[in-house]
Parts: C-alpha cells; structure tokens; sequence
C-alpha cells in the first residue's frame, strides 16, 4: 500500500488456523473439532454474567447469550457443564448480563475458564440489586432466573429482566471463528 506515495506496509493480520474440514465439506457429527467450525460461522456478541453471593462476586464470559422476548422481557444464555462459576450464580437467583464492547477482549479473557480470580483489578459499579455491573461495557441488563433445563453439554438460563440500561455508543465485541474480534 502506498500514502503520499511512500510504501506503507500494512498491518499484519494474525494467522488463521487452517480448517480441520474444507469449504464445500460435509462435516462428520461425531467430529466435534469440525462441527465448531461450523457453528463458529456465525458470529455472537460477547457478555460477562455475573452476580454476587455469599461466596462474594461471580462472573462468567459467555458467547451463548440472546434476547428472548419482549414481553415479557426474558434474555437467554448458555452455561457449559465444566463451568466451576454457574453454580455459584445459579445460586444467586439473579444476575447481570454486561455486554461487551469493541476492544473489552482483555475483559472477556480475565472472566473466561481457568482464571481464579476474576474481579482482580476490576471496579464493578452496582445495579439496582446490588450486583456488579462491568467498567466499559455497551449496555446492561439485571435479570432473575426464571428457568433452566439441560441442553447437551450446557445448562441453557432463561432470565426475566428488572432493569436495563445503555451505557455508551461503540460497536460490541464480537466472538467469530473461534476468536474474538
């Protein structure tokens, strides 16, 4: 590329990992690393859930997570079975959905799998209820678990939303082929 007539290279993106199954395959289902491939052709906003009890604050990174209906107002989200952080939200009986934005990957990362101590370094204001609401996020929503049943490898929550409330204009952040963007 050129500006003012001077090479510029461009940004180098980062590497993509080859897929396990071309374009114009049919995927195996008993393939699961092929399958997600699949799945992660769809693109999904990112979202923290998190809520506070008497184990002290709680939060989860989730892809899995969509509005349900407007009247009456229910979200959805889906908790892995492997997650050591649904049970004490569960718990809770309530719980915010803070919705990412554009650029919040380090905050997506530090309430993802694997990471003890989560709140480390984040000052979460408070919702209405008193649960911690995200620093930067897009927009969130308080919500009371209405119901939940098992789907495959996840716990699917329903949650009746209390309160909501946009914070700030941005573009979210966004989970896309396995990588978030």
């Amino acid at each position: 590329m050129t500006v003012n007539g001077q090479s510029v290279l461009a940004p180098a993106r980062p590497p993509v990992t080859p897929p396990v199954t071309p374009a114009g395959t049919s995927v195996a289902l008993d393939e699961p690393d092929a399958l997600r491939e699949v799945f992660g052709c769809f693109a999904t906003g990112v979202a923290v859930v998190t809520a506070t009890g008497p184990e002290g604050p709680a939060g989860m990174t989730v892809s899995a997570y969509t509005s349900l209906s407007i009247r009456p107002s229910l979200v959805l989200f889906c908790a892995a079975d492997e997650s050591t952080t649904w049970p004490r939200i569960s718990r809770c009986g309530s719980f915010v959905i803070n919705i990412l934005a554009h650029g919040q990957e380090d905050l997506a990362g530090a309430f993802a799998r694997g990471h003890a101590h989560r709140f480390a370094g984040v000052r979460p204001s408070l919702s209405p209820a008193g649960l911690p609401v995200l620093p930067g996020i897009l927009a969130y929503l308080e919500c009371r678990i209405e119901q939940r049943w098992r789907g495959g490898d996840h716990t699917v929550v329903v949650g009746l939303v209390r309160h909501a409330e946009r914070l700030r204009e941005d573009a979210p952040l966004l989970h896309f082929r396995g990588r978030l963007r």
